[in-house]
């Protein structure tokens, strides 16, 4: 976990160096921002919390304060395949993406309400089929920036990037897997990914024009 961090650190700054430049990047470096941030929050709160509060209950089901940080720690989960419909709803149709954070909110509100019934394996087929939802609107989107003349930039290939990596973790990780055993898979997944985010995000860096090649002469 530790290395993805420090991968996901470093092209979040590397995003928000590009986005400087280019406007039509700040999507993009939004999007690692908030990956980022949810990946800072879920470490602690699974390490100094669910960690002890497995120990505490065992099988039982959570409660109290410990079961807050569980539904905490779900809502946190759910917001990298949540990221990735909503950048590509900007990015490809050039839409909100506050509907996106509406389905959010109202999806972890069922697994609140819906616990403890929906926890263990039942808590993963609900996970998975958040994931599919998120895919089904990215790919959706895709597909119709692929009817647009738009041209294409390296923010449209960062965004098909996360959607093939997280198709690949779903298909060969989930489907066949399970969501929470296939985890090794999914962290290599992502190493591979952050490493081609890192590149296309110097790309974009060099490629981008800087403030005195702007300026009137």
């Amino acid at each position: 976990m530790s290395w993805l961090l420090a991968l996901s650190t470093i092209v979040t700054i590397l995003a928000w160096m590009v986005a400087r430049r280019r406007p039509d990047h700040r999507p993009i470096a939004l999007f690692l921002t908030v990956a980022l941030a949810a990946d800072l929050a879920r470490w602690p709160l699974r390490l100094f919390v669910l960690l002890p509060a497995h120990d505490r209950f065992g099988s039982a089901s959570f409660s109290g304060w410990w079961r807050v940080a569980g539904h905490l720690e779900s809502a946190l989960f759910l917001t990298w395949s949540a990221g990735i419909a909503a950048v590509a709803q900007v990015v490809f149709v050039r839409r909100r993406f506050w509907p996106v954070v509406a389905a959010w909110a109202i999806f972890v509100a069922l697994l609140a309400i819906g616990y403890p019934t929906i926890r263990g394996a039942v808590l993963a087929r609900f996970y998975l089929g958040a994931e599919l939802v998120a895919l089904a609107v990215a790919i959706g989107a895709l597909v119709q920036w692929f009817w647009t003349e738009e041209p294409s930039g390296i923010q449209h290939t960062i965004v098909m990037l996360l959607i093939g990596v997280d198709l690949v973790v779903v298909i060969a990780g989930a489907w066949r897997h399970g969501i929470f055993a296939s985890w090794n898979l999914a962290q290599i997944s992502y190493s591979v990914l952050y490493f081609l985010l890192l590149a296309l995000n110097g790309l974009a860096l060099w490629l981008a024009p800087t403030s005195s090649s702007r300026s009137p002469r």
